[in-house]
């Protein structure tokens, strides 16, 4: 059903044809007909209107806000242009390019994933045929897959697959840092860090059954991710086969740093991703590191559990809602020499940790105790099959004796030594820092700090739907991935403005600001065979904010701002 909404524009009210538009589960408005201003009569507009100044009606509006922003943004970081020169040698060239259309694939990833299927027919919908100078009825889906081709591709003559995206992340990252330089005196500090990503289907070679943190036997593939702590602008990203290791990826970070000219810093990593072969290259290459070290090694284990962390003001950490943390720093061996390491304890951990320990041991001997009470006419066999289903993940805890032929047939008993050494382990973890000039709560505040790579993931393989993956050939997987990290190369851009700029205007957060820009539409419209614009459902105070972070060409012309 349609109907006629009227915009308020100084003393003037202009009149348009709306429909209210369902689109998964939200309702969006789309200006069907431009109908003038608004008459004598309310909600009838002006008869003679576009006889006496030659109007030409728009056939529809067009989505506009949000897809202008970002296109915009793309331009600012050279992204379609940088594809081009990369991919076909030269990056002025008219009409469709896989600059262009895979520019287009990420702004779609970030504003409306859900239509990615259709993104030729999502395309005709927006404004950016018309930025870009092409027509619309262009753009053909096999058009994108032909982008993606572009980007990565398999060889026959070679027998391998090849691919741009390296290069062409070395030139946005030169370009970005150009226009967006470290302060004066600092370095780079970049953490990294590696997830698994599902995958439909068998025929990719890359993707295969591998650990991951939702214990899913899926198929799957690893991307790992190189993010700046600066501007939390994605550096690199790297795709490995779903069963590679954390520590197995680590071996090409340096060299793959060193493709970007960044010959020092610091870097920050997982406990997942530390062994003493990671930890020493670095050390060779120069670069400072911050990572956790994980409490599998037995030198790990005594470090923590020997480390009393007294929760009292000198060790406190102050770090926000990331709870009551507090850190000290001490010599001790690890990785086959003395090294400066910091134990940093989460009393918030521990607590619940004590508390669920205890509750549980309580009920398992509960359980054990009625167990030998109602062991009669039970078979030997059936009753270890019920212990090992009562003590499950448990079981170093207990002590459990059997007895031959005498009822009843096992006794039981809690192994002290090992629930003290889990309450000395409990909630503490162990840090370590080359530079031995940072502090323990410095380390602590690095190395908790690097959430932005935990962000990076859930917004690309949520809000972006990157995950799971559906493309088979090896190529076009690791073109997806590069679209995905486009996307958020564009979200990590706006971000970046929005924190820096010092202006009063600028009040929305990003995903505010691309969510209320969504809304606005743009008509087009001949007058005298000139094209006039306007802008339904654009306020003052959200272009204000658009000017405000030097995108003053989003909006050209005259605009209708809402009533």
């Amino acid at each position: 059903m349609t109907f006629i909404k009227r915009m308020k524009r100084g003393k003037n009210v202009y009149l348009a044809e709306c429909q209210s538009v369902r689109e998964g589960k939200k309702v969006r408005t789309i200006t069907l007909n431009y109908l003038g201003k608004e008459g004598d009569q309310i909600g009838v507009p002006v008869k003679s209107m576009q006889e006496s100044y030659n109007w030409k009606p728009p056939e529809r509006s067009s989505r506009h806000g949000d897809v202008a922003l970002l296109w915009e943004i793309a331009e600012k970081q050279k992204i379609p242009e940088t594809i081009d020169r990369i991919c076909l040698g030269r990056s002025d060239i008219p009409g469709i390019t896989p600059g262009k259309l895979l520019t287009i694939w990420a702004i779609n990833r970030v504003i409306d994933p859900q239509s990615a299927t259709q993104l030729d027919q999502w395309l005709q919908t927006t404004s950016l045929p018309s930025l870009l100078g092409i027509s619309g009825d262009n753009f053909r889906k096999d058009d994108f897959y032909a982008a993606l081709d572009a980007v990565a591709y398999f060889d026959r003559k070679l027998g391998k697959i090849c691919e741009n995206i390296s290069r062409i992340e070395e030139m946005l990252y030169t370009h970005w840092r150009e226009s967006h330089p470290l302060p004066l005196g600092e370095e780079e500090v970049i953490a990294y860090d590696l997830t698994a990503v599902p995958f439909f289907g068998d025929t990719c070679p890359i993707a295969v059954k591998g650990h991951n943190a939702s214990h899913s036997e899926d198929n799957q593939i690893k991307l790992g991710v190189l993010i700046s702590k600066f501007d939390k602008m994605p550096i690199s990203h790297q795709i490995y086969p779903g069963n590679f290791s954390d520590i197995i990826t680590m071996e090409g970070i340096v060299p793959r740093l060193s493709d970007f000219g960044i010959k020092e810093g610091t870097l920050v990593w997982d406990r997942g991703n530390t062994s003493q072969k990671t930890v020493t290259t670095l050390e060779k290459y120069g670069w400072e590191l911050v990572c956790g070290v994980a409490k599998r090694s037995k030198e790990a284990i005594d470090i923590v559990s020997t480390t009393e962390v007294t929760p009292n003001l000198e060790n406190h950490v102050s770090c926000g809602k990331k709870g009551h943390i507090y850190a000290v720093q001490k010599t001790a061996k690890l990785f086959g020499k003395e090294r400066n390491v910091v134990v940093y304890l989460n009393l918030d951990k521990y607590t619940r940790c004590l508390a669920e320990r205890n509750y549980k041991l309580n009920e398992i001997s509960a359980t054990l105790k009625n167990l030998q009470d109602n062991e009669n006419g039970l078979s030997t066999e059936s009753i270890r099959k019920m212990l090992g289903n009562v003590l499950k993940n448990h079981k170093k805890f207990f002590e459990i004796q059997w007895v031959e032929k005498q009822k009843p047939c096992f006794t039981w008993k809690i192994n002290h030594e090992e629930r003290i050494l889990a309450e000395n382990t409990a909630g503490k973890y162990l840090l370590y820092a080359t530079n031995e000039n940072l502090s323990a709560e410095d380390v602590v505040m690095m190395y908790l700090n690097k959430d932005y790579v935990e962000k990076f993931f859930r917004d690309t393989k949520s809000e972006n739907e990157i995950s799971p993956i559906r493309h088979q050939l090896e190529s076009r997987v690791r073109a997806s991935m590069f679209v995905g990290v486009l996307a958020y190369r564009l979200k990590a851009a706006l971000g970046f403005l929005i924190k820096t700029s010092k202006s009063k205007d600028v009040v929305y957060s990003p995903t505010e600001l691309i969510k209320l820009l969504g809304r606005v539409e743009r008509v087009e419209m001949e007058h005298d065979e000139q094209p006039e614009f306007f802008f339904f459902n654009l306020t003052k105070k959200l272009k204000d904010q658009v000017v405000a972070l030097s995108f003053k060409n989003i909006f050209p012309s005259r605009e209708q701002d809402a009533a």
